[in-house]
């Protein structure tokens, strides 16, 4: 999932000989868009709202998938395993930072926002124009 850019949330089902076993449920680093889950006798809800669960299930625990985390259920002698694991860390350490230079630390930031914004630009010769606002105006 690391290698997975924008922001998503999505559910993987895998089914073997007519019988569910899996449920992977991911969500994207910043948590843009919604996921959340609740278990509810032997069956498993998913939904990108918690308004689309029966009432009955809403008196149970609904839980969200977590940004940046991956959900794995398994489904073992009839019973959900639950596996949580997180696959983006977006935090540095002052120890990392210290080993660059500033110049680097800027050069790395730009190529990467000239990449993101390369990868997201139309693939079209059109004329653009950009509105940056820090929301202070």
């Amino acid at each position: 999932l690391e290698h997975v850019r924008g922001m998503f949330a999505f559910v993987l089902v895998e089914i073997q000989r007519n019988s569910l076993v899996k449920i992977i449920m991911s969500r994207d680093p910043f948590g843009i868009k919604p996921l959340c889950y609740a278990i509810s006798q032997g069956n498993v809800i998913i939904s990108s709202e918690i308004s689309a669960f029966p009432e009955d299930v809403l008196s149970l625990t609904v839980s969200d998938v977590l940004p940046s985390r991956s959900i794995e259920l398994l489904l073992v002698a009839g019973e959900w395993i639950l596996r949580e694991q997180s696959y983006f860390d977006p935090i540095i350490s002052s120890s990392i930072c210290g080993e660059y230079s500033d110049n680097d630390i800027c050069s790395t930031i730009q190529k990467a926002l000239i990449d993101a914004v390369r990868i997201r630009m139309p693939a079209t010769k059109v004329n653009m124009g950009v509105l940056l606002s820090c929301g202070l105006d």
